[in-house]
Parts: structure tokens; C-alpha cells; sequence
């Protein structure tokens, strides 16, 4: 039924579906690779060598690799790449194999997991062929193509239509937005490019949903052109995302002035010299859309927020003691804001670039976290340590060494027993566990201490 729907869609447009089809695959097939990675739990080369450096030996579990592989698509002529960051997280060595079975390394330019999105560089010479990738707008309903390698079988192009936008509440990623489709993706086409009937990539897809069997069952998921762009344009400048801020503390609201069927984010408190105090929002606004956009919750509330650019412009609906209002605000980067919250508390710990506080309730609803053991990063200093190896406010540091240290207490009793060299930092973030290895200068240690290098 679905079929014969295309096909009096697209006879009474004048283009029949199957040239339409055949034409995007045509475009598109030759600019989409297979990605074959060699993976280490989190120990790159250079983590490596930082610890042998100073004559440390690796834990055995680091020597361990892994395979992987996936898709990721070509965007420019000297072989740029798009991809997901799960595909390459932990990658150690990336190859890729074009269509046309030429195999070529590949490096990591940045990789943002908050969004899932990473950028490659092929190393070899061009020309390679490309396809676009564009803002465009996404309409439910509309016919997709995917393109990718599931279950390593290359250049497999699948079809259908967008189910759905906007998305949330994957575990993968924190800020989603995703577009929903049936097109069949499998294990394999995450990185791959989710395109409309012009060829035009429209996103990249990269989950899909399934009960118990690891395939498709109709329903996946893709990112939108609109965050990836901004993610790779923001990783080719600094290297680094910045992550825009509204400087509102905010709760779910069940109902909107006695309406249940409205819902929104209370504002709690408006920080200071932030956006939202330059727009003149006030504690107790609800803010029930962004771009016209309902917002059913806090977190949909923050997603939508962290989903656009710095600098960009949001027009939010606030209800405002029963009066409508629209208010437009200027994003700012989260970093110039006070990450968006209090004020670090009197007897925060600065630690390599950032300040190690206990936990607290509103210092956790500001940073968007949730309860649990071991000092938050409240704060993190631009260009410092911790910045420069991707530890962000908001995440909390539960092991050293491999010693779980579930207060400020355990953790500065932990920092003081370190020597000069390199420790293992155990840190979560939104519930997933990460690795970072911080050297220790002799600064930041007593002489005689030890250092434990299990994982």
C-alpha cells in the first residue's frame, strides 16, 4: 500500500519513483565508505606514550583491541568524511574502503559525543567524489534514501519515509533531535547518509529501535543536517563545540495555568548577566516552545537549546501569569554563562584546570545532572588540562587510580597520595563511563606518594 502510494505521489509530481531512486543512488553510492576501525578501551597512541613517557607501565587490559566498522560519507573533494562518534570512539586506526574498492587511512579531525558526530580526513590524493550535505527543511511524510554497509555489506541502498522529527530520549548522545524513519538500517549504516529524492544529504544516520534482536524493525534514526553542520563547522574552526545556553535554570511543568493538556519549563532562576536576563525573562515564566516548537519538559527544553548554534537567535513562547508572550534570545556560549548556573560553591577543589565540588541539589539541576557518587566538575577553565582532554562541567570524577572516591573528602585525601607522572581518571557523564589520563606535575603531588594504574 505504501509502495502504491509513492508511485501515484510521484506520477501525478511527473517523475516516476524508480528514476528518481535510481538517480539518487547514482549520486550517492560512489561518495559512501566503509569504515573499518581497530579500537583500544579509550587508550590512543598518544595516551600511550604519555604513560611510558614517565615509565609507567599500561594495564593489560589496555593492550586489548577491538574491531569495528561502520559507514561514514564524503563531503568534499579532498576527502573530508562525515560520520558517527560511536563508530570511531576509542579508534586507535581508521581505514577506509571506497566503492570502488581503493582503500585509503583515515584520520579523526574532532569528534563531538554529545551529538554523536565526527569528522575524518581521508590520506590520499584527490579528487574523491562527494555528495552535499545541507539545512534544509524535513517534512513528515517525505521519501528518504539511506545508503551505508550493514552488516559490512557495502553500498546497500534502502528506502522509505520520515515517520517522525524531533525525536528525544535515545540513551545514545545527549543532545537529540533525531529524525525517525523506516528506511531499513542495520548495524553496519550508522555514519551512513539519510538523503532526500534530490540526493541532498538531510542526515546521518545513526540508531536504530529493536526489542531484543539487533536489526531493523521499521523505526531508526537519524541527525539532522542542521546539528551536524553546525557541529563540523565548530570542530573545523576551534577544534572544539561550544554549547549555546538560554541562563535559565528550569523545572517540568505538569500543566500551564490549570491546562493539562499544556506543559512546559518553569523558570526557576535566571543567571545573572545571561541571555535570558538580557531578554528580560523572569523567574516563574514557563516556556512552552522554542520556534514555535512545544516544549512538553525541562529536558526537551535543553535539548532544543543545545541543539542549535552559538550566537543564534531562539523566539521562545513564555507564559507569563496567564499572558502569552513571545520573547527572542541570543544564545551564548554555556562557558561565558557560569555553565548555565550557580556560582561554584566557598570550598570547591581546582584540580588541573577544574573546580571539584560536593554534591548538591541545585548545583546538579543547573548542571542537568543526576544524583549520584563522586565530586561534580562544576567548572572548567578554557585552554586548561582537563578542557584539552574533553572533561566538561557537569561530569563526575567517581574513581582515581582505580580508588572509588565518593566525596570531596575521599578525592583530596586520593590527590594528595599521587605522584608525579600520569593517573587514570574514571569520570561519567549522562551514565556512561569514561577513561581520561591526567599527568601529574610535581606541583600537584607529595613527594613519596604512589600511583595506581588500575583501570
Amino acid at each position: 500500500m505504501l509502495v502504491l502510494w509513492w508511485l501515484v505521489c510521484m506520477a501525478i509530481a511527473g517523475v516516476p519513483l524508480e528514476d528518481a531512486l535510481v538517480r539518487v543512488a547514482d549520486k550517492a553510492r560512489p561518495a559512501v565508505v566503509h569504515v573499518e576501525v581497530v579500537k583500544g578501551p579509550s587508550w590512543t597512541p598518544a595516551l600511550q606514550e604519555l604513560l611510558r613517557a614517565h615509565g609507567l607501565e599500561l594495564p593489560e587490559a589496555a593492550e586489548a583491541v577491538a574491531r569495528a566498522t561502520g559507514s561514514a560519507f564524503i563531503v568534499s573533494r579532498d576527502g573530508r568524511l562525515l560520520t558517527n562518534q560511536h563508530v570511531i570512539d576509542a579508534a586507535v586506526e581508521v581505514r577506509v574502503v571506497l566503492p570502488d574498492q581503493r582503500v585509503f587511512p583515515a584520520t579523526v579531525v574532532g569528534s563531538d559525543p554529545r551529538t554523536d558526530v565526527a569528522v575524518l580526513q581521508i590520506e590520499g590524493e584527490g579528487p574523491f567524489p562527494f555528495i552535499q550535505i545541507e539545512r534544509r527543511p524535513v517534512k513528515v511524510g517525505q521519501v528518504v534514501v539511506a545508503v551505508g554497509s550493514p552488516f559490512d555489506f557495502q553500498s546497500t541502498v534502502t528506502t522509505g519515509i520520515v515517520s517522525a522529527k524531533g525525536r528525544r530520549g535515545l540513551e545514545r548522545g545527549e543532545i537529540q533531535d533525531f529524525i525517525q524513519t523506516d528506511a531499513a538500517v542495520n548495524p553496519g549504516n550508522s555514519g551512513g547518509p539519510l538523503l532526500d529524492l534530490n540526493g541532498r544529504v538531510i542526515g546521518i544516520n545513526t540508531a536504530i529501535y529493536s526489542q531484543g534482536a539487533d536489526q531493523n524493525s521499521g523505526v531508526s534514526f537519524a541527525i539532522p543536517a542542521d546539528m551536524a553542520l553546525s557541529v563540523v563547522e565548530a570542530l573545523e574552526a576551534t577544534g572544539d563545540v561550544p554549547r549555546p545556553s538560554l541562563g535559565v535554570e528550569v523545572r517540568d511543568v505538569e500543566e500551564v495555568e490549570g491546562d493539562a493538556s499544556r506543559r512546559g519549563a518553569e523558570v526557576a532562576r535566571v543567571v545573572p548577566s545571561s541571555p535570558a536576563s538580557a531578554a528580560g525573562l523572569r523567574r516563574g515564566d514557563v516556556i512552552v516552545s522554542v520556534d514555535d516548537e512545544p516544549i512538553p519538559s525541562a529536558d526537551d527544553l535543553r535539548s532544543l537549546v543545545l541543539a542549535r548554534s552559538v550566537g543564534r537567535k531562539v523566539v521562545l513562547g513564555v507564559v507569563r501569569a496567564e499572558v502569552e508572550l513571545t520573547v527572542e534570545v541570543e544564545l551564548a556560549d554555556r562557558r561565558d554563562v557560569g555553565i548555565g548556573a550557580v556560582d561554584v560553591p566557598e570550598g570547591a577543589e581546582s584540580w588541573l584546570g577544574m573546580d571539584l565540588v560536593d554534591d548538591g541539589s541545585e548545583l546538579r539541576g543547573s548542571l542537568g545532572v543526576a544524583e549520584g557518587e563522586g565530586p561534580l566538575v562544576a567548572r572548567v577553565t578554557r585552554g586548561g588540562v582537563a578542557a584539552s582532554l574533553g572533561i566538561m562541567a557537569g561530569d563526575r570524577v567517581t574513581r582515581i587510580g582505580g580508588v572509588p572516591v565518593l566525596d570531596l573528602e575521599a578525592f583530596r585525601k586520593r590527590r594528595d597520595r599521587l605522584s608525579p607522572g600520569a593517573v587514570v581518571v574514571t569520570l561519567t557523564r549522562s551514565g556512561d563511563e569514561m577513561l581520561a589520563v591526567l599527568p601529574i606535575p610535581a606541583s600537584e603531588a607529595e613527594d613519596g606518594g604512589e600511583l595506581d594504574l588500575e583501570p
